[in-house]
């Protein structure tokens, strides 16, 4: 009924030409807010782009193919970047779904293998990625990669690497597990493994690196920051808090794996691959072992948006929907976008607005 009224108003706007200017654009608000609430009522999973089989094919939404999406970002024009292991390159995927290749490493002059890990954009769509051979991060804007910051040392023995603040130039990390643009877009924050001790490195949009005492004890293996550069960090199957101050707090579930809706320590998670957060503070999370999208809320509630817990692929309500292998996540609007890497699909779940 909603679009027979969206199409008829349309109809209407379409013999309108000669209403005064305040009329039409009144005609015109309604219009766009009956299509909004079209898309806020209920929950749904879609295949954003991708047609499931491995490649490497441009194209509109389900005509592209991916290898092993891993990651993805988003810009604030609505603009999708999607991390491809398989393909060692970054896909864009327009507000039209469009997928276009954003970047290749193996068309860089003397750029030798790179791997990449995680990455993560600004507002402007400059891209932050993980260089998981190099242990360094790469930026790439305005079709130009270059090494922010960090480099492998000659030594062939993983345990012989070591973790160096300073500049871009002398800079190093151990083993880098993900990172974020913080929320007032002037430094990024790095998980950084070294040894067995997760630390988080701060890097300025220089590249010069720290490593900051009030987050010495932040440490996990996702990180996201929300738009008041509080820090959210997965510790095993739980999410946990981090302020400003370093002042660390458990948000949501326990370190007992499982699977389990309900607040703070009551809820459960299983081998969480990734969170995000957005305007407000919610986080929304991968929760790979139980094949879900998850919601936590500021309160510490969690709650389950798509995925039927079993692996594999359905397109549907959110309860019925199914993922197979879930990496990253971005949240953008009333939109959550997900690395299906099981699926070589980019999926989006189009969440309610609360």
């Amino acid at each position: 009924m909603r679009r027979f009224y969206i199409t008829y108003i349309k109809q209407r706007y379409m013999k309108t030409t000669g209403l005064p200017v305040s009329k039409r654009l009144a005609l015109s608000l309604l219009i766009l807010l009956l299509i909004s609430s079209c898309c806020r009522k209920s929950l749904y999973v879609s295949t954003y782009a991708g047609n499931g089989t491995s490649g490497n094919t441009n194209g509109v939404g389900s005509a592209a193919s991916f290898a092993q999406p891993i990651d993805v970002a988003a810009d604030k024009k609505g603009n999708v970047y999607v991390a491809e292991k398989g393909n060692n390159a970054i896909r864009k995927i327009a507000p039209n779904k469009t997928v276009t290749l954003f970047y290749d490493w193996a068309r860089r002059p003397g750029a030798g293998f790179v791997a990449i890990r995680n990455l993560d954009a600004d507002s402007n769509g400059k891209l932050f990625v993980i260089d998981d051979d190099n242990l360094s991060i790469q930026t790439i804007e305005g079709g130009i990669c270059s090494t922010l910051t960090g480099k492998r040392r000659d030594d062939e023995y993983y345990y012989n690497y070591i973790s160096v603040d300073g500049s871009p130039d002398s800079a190093s990390f151990f083993y880098l597990l993900d990172l974020t643009v913080n929320g007032s877009e002037d430094f990024l924050f790095a998980i950084d493994r070294i040894r067995t001790s997760p630390t988080i490195r701060q890097i300025t949009m220089s590249g010069f690196v720290t490593t900051p005492s009030a987050y010495s004890e932040a440490f996990g293996s996702c990180i996201t920051m929300d738009a008041k550069n509080n820090m959210y960090l997965s510790r095993g199957s739980k999410v946990v808090k981090v302020s400003p101050t370093g002042t660390v707090t458990d948000l949501a579930g326990s370190n007992t794996p499982g699977y389990a809706d309900g607040v703070g320590a009551a809820a459960q998670f299983n081998n969480i691959s990734s969170i995000d957060a957005d305007a407000k503070g919610n986080v929304y999370v991968s929760d790979n072992g139980n094949h879900r999208i998850r919601k936590i809320s500021v309160e510490g509630v969690v709650t389950t948006l798509a995925g039927n817990g079993t692996a594999g692929f359905v397109d549907g309500p959110g309860g019925t929907a199914q993922f197979n292998d879930i990496r990253g996540i971005v949240v953008y609007k009333c939109a959550v976008y997900v690395a299906d890497l099981g699926n070589n699909r980019i999926r989006r779940i189009s969440i309610p607005k609360s």
